[in-house]
């Protein structure tokens, strides 16, 4: 009898032999995502928004809480004199369910219309396709001034074309709150935020004043765009106008801003924006159709 030992037997599988077992003849990607391309101060917006819809949701407790006790108490309590007649305290009562009445049902129609994480998203994704590769329209005149900052100055034959290359729903510029020295009839400053192009939406009563306009919270954007009344070609002009964009000067207009030109400032990067100020030493009615920002 043969007692010698024999060695384990060693295995001859190897991983790599099932390499070969699977053929892949095709491969399907399906893993393309949508890029928002958004700015700082429109994402703050959009969660303000969305925080105060939060906190509106809520809002029904309040109302609910106090019609509930003002309905215990009438069905409950025997009203006594006290310093009125007890009629007159159930009168104020029932008086005050319905008040509170209607201010439920208005909390709860609020609250059922309070916006959803996919509505802010869509609000993000509003008017944010982005067109590379396009370059913005050669002005007919620039005013190079410090820290590559420029005064892009746009005729009235221009005027189309560089409008059209900032599209209105890109505009950043629409929650700034401006003051002027002065305005013409009901042309207030406030019209220049409600994203005209054309008209006479604020306009001073002379000749000669100044506007100011504030972001707060401050607002990013390059381009700042003051596009100027659709009046008469040289009409109303800024004349030596001196304009300031977060209390630093940029420099005093070159060139005649007047009707139907459209002035844009290059910050040559995108900054933070709080405000911008024009003092202006125009000729009859200075004044603008709008103002906006743009990335």
């Amino acid at each position: 009898m043969n007692n010698e030992k024999k060695p384990p037997l060693q295995s001859n599988i190897n991983i790599g032999s099932f390499e070969g077992l699977v053929n892949v003849s095709e491969v399907h990607l399906n893993v393309s995502q949508e890029v928002i391309v958004t700015t700082e101060d429109k994402i703050q917006l959009c969660l303000i928004q969305y925080l105060k819809g939060l906190e509106a949701k809520k809002g029904w407790i309040a109302p609910a809480g106090i019609l509930a006790t003002i309905v215990i108490v009438l069905l409950t309590s025997n009203f006594d004199k006290f310093i009125l007649e007890p009629s007159v305290w159930k009168a104020i009562f029932i008086i005050a369910g319905i008040m509170t009445f209607v201010w439920l049902i208005k909390a709860l129609v609020i609250s059922f219309k309070g916006k959803t994480v996919e509505d802010i998203v869509m609000e993000m994704k509003q008017d944010s396709k982005v067109n590379f590769g396009k370059g913005i329209p050669q002005p007919i005149y620039i005013h190079n001034l410090k820290d590559n900052i420029r005064f892009l100055f746009y005729d009235t034959s221009m005027r189309a074309s560089v409008l059209d290359y900032f599209p209105i729903a890109n505009n950043l510029a629409s929650y700034g709150k401006g003051t002027a020295s002065s305005q013409y009839k009901n042309r207030d400053v406030s019209n220049i935020f409600l994203g005209r192009r054309s008209g006479h939406s604020w306009t001073l009563d002379s000749g000669k004043g100044q506007l100011e306009i504030i972001w707060d919270p401050p607002i990013s954007g390059r381009y700042i765009l003051l596009i100027n009344r659709t009046s008469r070609d040289g009409a109303d002009p800024w004349r030596k106008a001196l304009i300031t964009v977060n209390n630093s000067e940029l420099g005093v207009l070159g060139f005649d801003f007047s009707g139907n030109c459209v002035l844009v400032i290059d910050l040559s990067r995108v900054t933070k924006i709080t405000n911008l100020k024009g003092n202006i030493v125009g000729q009859t009615y200075p004044g603008l159709a709008g103002l906006e920002i743009h990335l």
